[in-house]
């Protein structure tokens, strides 16, 4: 983890051990999960481009509804799929 931000690394939620149980449940293998992981990362980097400020970007993500957040950064959705876990 990161010390400065305790954020996790892309490893470390690969290899959490409850990340990995409910992909596991959830029918999601470790490229989709990084396909999710980049999605969002870039679809935050375009916002904050064109909205200024990390924290305003993931305030307005995370208020959204959960269908459009969905469909803009999981793979399953995107497939039209159904995520267990949502």
């Amino acid at each position: 983890m990161n010390q400065a931000h305790d954020d996790l690394t892309l490893n470390d939620v690969l290899t959490d051990p409850m990340i990995r149980m409910m992909m596991r449940a959830d029918g999601v293998t470790t490229s989709e999960m990084k396909t999710l992981l980049y999605s969002a990362a870039s679809a935050m980097r375009s916002a904050q481009s064109q909205d200024g400020g990390a924290r305003a970007v993931a305030h307005r993500l995370m208020t959204a509804p959960k269908r459009r957040l969905l469909s803009m950064v999981h793979p399953l959705a995107a497939r039209g799929e159904v995520c267990m876990a949502c």
